[in-house]
């Protein structure tokens, strides 16, 4: 009963924490801000006539209750282009989903070879959760912003 209700009451200030993203999973993010930069860009032009230019911030994010993946991974921008990059070094068979703000599945994949890419050009300029899980349940997860500039 305890562990339920400091459960409750730490979902409920991650709720609070993160107001902009309203979140229907049932794991609880950490409070502490753990982000590392990887890359951020900001001449990504989509095709068009009237082309508009996004910029890209990545960083890795903490989630509470979850096997962090022990393999190096890299997640980036692919050049000035609206694809992200992601490396796994030492594992095969990693899926990825990617969540938009509302902690929807907009996507998912597999990263065959050790590289792999999102594609960000259909989303609009939001905040994305990339979650990368290798085969035997370990995950790693990334908050993507994507800005229009």
């Amino acid at each position: 009963m305890k562990k339920a209700l400091i459960l409750s009451a730490l979902v409920l200030f991650a709720g609070m924490v993160f107001a902009q993203r309203p979140t229907t999973t049932t794991r609880a993010t950490n409070t502490t801000n753990t982000a590392t930069k990887i890359n951020k860009n900001a001449n990504v032009r989509t095709a068009g006539a009237t082309a508009k230019t996004y910029s890209y911030t990545i960083s890795e994010m903490s989630i509470a209750n979850v096997t962090v993946m022990d393999n190096a991974a890299t997640v980036k921008q692919e050049g000035k282009t609206d694809k992200v990059k992601v490396t796994v070094n030492g594992v095969s068979g990693v899926s990825y989903y990617l969540y938009d703000a509302n902690d929807q599945a907009v996507s998912k994949n597999y990263i065959n070879g050790g590289n792999g890419y999102v594609d960000m050009s259909n989303y609009q300029p939001g905040e994305y959760r990339l979650q990368l899980i290798e085969p035997k349940g370990a995950e790693k997860n990334y908050k993507i912003i994507k800005k229009q500039k």
